[in-house]
């Protein structure tokens, strides 16, 4: 086990620990449903709102931008809570939507640290690799596969290709909040996380997915 996880900065605990902690939070109150629901969407968009426009003030970004960045938030969150409330199946959806997107910045750390050398696009994000990127994009379809599968899809093929869309959206979302924080020269998206950055760090990969979803749906 030591040779596997050799290589893997101290970074990974705190990394391991937020996902753990918040990803327990969003899930149960996802799976609560309900008022709950919508007041931790509402004060989802509201966390987002408030880094953004800490970063649009930072970089000195004009008013389009702190729209821009609301009108893409609002476009998330309604599109996230609109699967839920999906009567029949919204839940699993949820599930496997998030099933997907942490099995691709899972597999996408991973790989990328182990065997990532070839820059994926350099002036966003230098620490990300292609191999990482393919990584993190068989890793979601294996994950999003058999999650689907226990969940009752019946459509291999259908499992299998709105798993690899979505890794790709997922990847997307995050390399644009990273050519954000680059444009606006910062590391992190806020600090309303203790000792590990903002809310925008560790769902950006959710939001753009979330979008993807409803139009797949």
């Amino acid at each position: 086990m030591k040779n596997i996880f050799s290589g893997i900065d101290g970074n990974l605990k705190k990394r391991t620990l937020s996902a753990v902690v918040l990803g327990a939070v969003a899930l149960g109150l996802t799976i609560k449903g309900g008022i709950l629901f919508l007041l931790f969407i509402g004060v989802l968009f509201a966390a987002m709102g408030y880094e953004w426009r800490g970063l649009c003030r930072e970089g000195k970004l004009d008013a389009k931008w702190f729209f821009v960045g609301l009108f893409y938030f609002n476009i998330a969150c309604l599109s996230f809570f609109y699967l839920r409330m999906i009567p029949t199946n919204g839940l699993d959806i949820i599930i496997w939507l998030l099933s997907v997107v942490w099995a691709t910045d899972i597999g996408a750390y991973f790989v990328g640290k182990k065997i990532g050398k070839t820059p994926l696009a350099p002036q966003i994000s230098p620490n990300k690799t292609r191999e990482g990127a393919l990584g993190g994009l068989v890793t979601a379809l294996v994950v999003g596969f058999i999650v689907s599968q226990v969940l009752g899809a019946t459509s291999f093929a259908g499992a299998i290709f709105l798993s690899i869309v979505l890794s790709i959206a997922a990847q997307i979302g995050d390399l644009f909040e990273s050519w954000v924080k680059r444009k606006v020269g910062v590391k992190d998206s806020g600090n309303l996380i203790p000792g590990h950055g903002g809310i925008l760090d560790r769902v950006d990969s959710v939001l753009l997915a979330s979008i993807a979803a409803v139009f797949l749906y």
